[in-house]
């Protein structure tokens, strides 16, 4: 069972932001794991109240229902061209029969519509959009969407820099796909998610000094470059 940190990075609005939640994420490629209902006793006996699972597994679901643990939930790569070339009714019939069949919407705070698609997957990215906006509208006709937030988590390196945060660039190559993405993550509210393991980072001496760590452990948030923004 992979189990790691997730933090969802919020972007930068006018109003301030709560805080943003802290959780873990549960990874179902292995073998010898625990049964769902172990996993659950596990978070609840150590506080854990936000995790982050990769596919809409009925079973897995149906485990979380009324443990009051929030959860984000993946939808799989391979399930976007459907999405995005259907309609919102296709959309709405998916969510229904893959997800609220099976757990109460109000235990649903994101649903990760892919996973590092732009730079890992590229041959999925012309559905990014199109799958999130139809998702988007079904939610709206379920008038859920202010509750259940959509994005898409990207892989860390769609930053070609990223230290010090104020001087955070996107890769060029990239650049239409991704304000595309931030376009609809801005209209609809929603956060923008990477997928970063620092330890890693540090371990593999990717990270120089603590000081580029820091941000990311500092829950206060630092201010860089003369901005008036904070950086977590």
């Amino acid at each position: 069972m992979l189990i790691s940190v997730f933090l969802i990075f919020i972007l930068p609005s006018p109003t301030v932001a709560a805080p943003a939640p802290v959780g873990v994420c549960y990874g179902r490629l292995a073998n010898n794991l625990p049964t769902p209902t172990d996993v659950i006793n596990l978070l609840q006996s150590n506080g854990i109240s936000n995790v982050r699972i990769f596919n809409p597994d009925p079973t897995t679901l149906r485990s979380f229902s009324g443990s009051g643990v929030r959860l984000m939930i993946g939808v799989p790569n391979e399930v976007l061209p459907s999405l995005a070339t259907g309609n919102p009714t296709f959309s709405l019939q998916w969510l229904q029969y893959n997800i609220f069949t099976h757990i109460p919407p109000n235990q649903i705070r994101y649903i990760a519509v892919g996973n590092e698609i732009i730079l890992q997957y590229p041959h999925y990215t012309p559905y990014v959009v199109p799958a999130m906006l139809n998702l988007y509208q079904a939610l709206q006709n379920l008038s859920l969407a202010d509750y259940i937030k959509l994005s898409s988590p990207q892989v860390a390196s769609v930053l070609s820099a990223s230290y010090p945060p104020s001087s955070g660039t996107f890769d060029p190559y990239i650049k239409s796909a991704m304000l595309s993405l931030l376009q609809f993550l801005h209209d609809s509210k929603s956060p923008f998610m990477v997928n970063i393991y620092p330890y890693l980072s540090y371990t593999s001496n990717l990270i120089k000094t603590p000081q580029a760590v820091a941000p990311v452990l500092n829950a206060s948030g630092s201010l860089h470059g003369g901005t008036t923004v904070p950086h977590l």
